[in-house]
């Protein structure tokens, strides 16, 4: 590939930073996104919300998909890190993936500026990877 090639490609690419406590689902959604979506995406997993809005601050992102629940360890509820991206990085798209199928949590996600909520089945991981490929396709296209 030429250098012209590779330069024009990276500008083309979009930030996605994919936030769940849960490392095995991460690296298994991370995979299966790599292999539905094209390479202009770049995929990056996080495990904790210091580190992802660590390098948010440094490096911006096209589009979050964030686990509702996070786990004690995180610093940052999943509702209160919504209403703190979208407070200071507005134009980062959200989108909610959570085994949360709950009307009133997804109100409350969208309220606070979340642009999806999609409830995540661990039991049929690539149905919910074609819907989070459709759903990202969207928002970035």
């Amino acid at each position: 590939m030429s250098v012209f090639k590779k330069i024009f490609k990276s500008k083309q690419q979009y930030k996605i930073y994919l936030l769940d406590d849960s490392k095995v689902f991460a690296k298994g959604m991370e995979v299966m996104l790599n292999n539905i979506l094209t390479d202009k995406y770049q995929i990056s997993i996080f495990f904790d919300t210091n580190f992802l809005l660590k390098e948010i601050r440094n490096n911006s992102a096209d589009l979050l998909i964030m686990d509702y629940n996070l786990d004690e360890d995180s610093s940052i509820a999943g509702v209160d890190l919504i209403a703190k991206i979208k407070k200071e990085f507005p134009n980062i798209y959200i989108i909610v993936l959570t085994a949360m199928n709950d009307h009133e949590i997804a109100k409350q996600c969208f309220d606070l500026g979340a642009n999806n909520y999609i409830v995540k089945n661990n039991l049929e991981i690539k149905k919910t990877a074609n819907e989070l490929a459709n759903k990202i396709s969207l928002l970035l296209n």
